[in-house]
């Protein structure tokens, strides 16, 4: 089951909530006890911070839970996702298209008038995007936010996986509520190129992500190249429920009528399956060969590797608008030799159909 960072901090939020609840409850029965056997005053146990001390010892949370930066990330998390009109709505699995993005260049993009879909939204990244921290932990998806009191301003928070998830009641609350606020985050200007943030922007959090900032930048040019996806004109988005969602109870959710639809959405929220924006979903992709030389012709350049690149061009009437294209990888003059370098060309297209690329 895919758990999405949105959908897992939720989930950790609404636990501590019962918790919280629960300790309560428990915290004043336990004081009333106390009082009824005159053992001892009401002052002497607003004085006595053990009962507090072992709540907290108890759930997993030290002095790492509450350390400088990850408080500064807890909060840039709780901004990102105020955006979010209902839980689900704004996250966009790009993960289809990962592998694809790793061959396109975004370094000279600027991003100026190009827009988020939503003020706050998420993109989920997955494995396929090699993002890759070492020890099973990768870089799993970013927050984006639009800054609208700073002008040209993108914020964008990568988030890790959590390796093992199942339920957050098999842990101690204090260890998953660190495994999910274990982020870097990166102002950008929308007036810079990326390659200008690369070099003049740092990104702030934890210790062991700041360390690994080659990886972190190629998670900043994944985002990238995720966000110009969706400004695409033949974008291909797919809103659903993720395929391993109970499939009588989406069934029930989506053609469903009145109160059992309703219930059925309840049910599956509770489960963690929520609906998605899925980029690519029907599309294939596949590594073409090398077609054979025929030798007719050695006067070209040298076979070589070009990469995937991003163009602004002209569209509409008397070619005023712009928008979004991408020109993916190819070889170039491969037909009578192959390339110095080993490299993949990566033809997206729906599936079942042949020929060119869909774009």
């Amino acid at each position: 089951m895919q758990h999405y960072h949105p959908i897992r901090i939720a989930l950790v939020e609404r636990l501590e909530a019962q918790r919280k609840e629960a300790k309560v409850a428990a915290l004043q029965a336990e004081m009333l006890a106390r009082l009824s056997k005159k053992a001892t005053t009401v002052r002497e146990i607003k004085k006595d911070p053990s009962l507090l001390d072992r709540q907290r010892m108890e759930e997993g949370f030290d002095a790492e839970s509450s350390a400088p930066w990850r408080l500064a990330v807890i909060e840039e998390l709780k901004r990102a996702r105020s955006g979010f009109e209902q839980i689900g709505k704004n996250i966009y699995d790009i993960s289809r298209v990962c592998p694809l993005f790793r061959e396109v260049d975004v370094d000279d993009i600027v991003l100026d008038d190009t827009p988020l879909p939503h003020a706050s939204l998420y993109l989920h990244f997955g494995s396929s995007a090699t993002l890759s921290l070492g020890q099973d932990l990768w870089i799993d998806g970013a927050y984006l936010r639009h800054l609208a009191d700073e002008q040209g301003q993108l914020s964008l928070t990568f988030v890790c996986n959590h390796p093992g998830w199942k339920s957050t009641a098999d842990v101690p609350l204090g260890q998953t509520f660190k495994q999910n606020s274990t982020a870097a985050c990166l102002r950008i200007s929308r007036e810079r190129s990326i390659a200008w943030a690369i070099e003049n922007r740092r990104f702030s959090g934890a210790p062991s992500l700041l360390e690994a900032n080659h990886t972190l930048v190629e998670a900043l040019r994944m985002a990238i190249n995720g966000l110009l996806y969706l400004n695409l004109a033949r974008a291909e988005l797919d809103f659903g429920y993720p395929p391993d969602a109970p499939k009588e109870l989406v069934y029930s959710a989506t053609s469903g009528s009145g109160d059992k639809r309703m219930n059925s959405a309840r049910k599956l929220d509770t489960l963690g399956y929520v609906k998605v924006n899925f980029a690519a979903r029907s599309m294939v992709t596949y590594v073409s060969p090398h077609s054979a030389g025929d030798g007719s012709s050695a006067r070209h350049r040298a076979a070589h590797w070009r990469r995937g690149h991003w163009r602004r061009v002209a569209v509409g009437e008397g070619r005023r608008g712009r928008e979004w294209r991408l020109f993916e990888g190819t070889i170039v003059n491969g037909a009578t030799e192959p390339p110095p370098e080993t490299g993949k060309i990566h033809i997206v297209k729906p599936g079942g159909q042949s020929g060119g690329s869909s774009r």
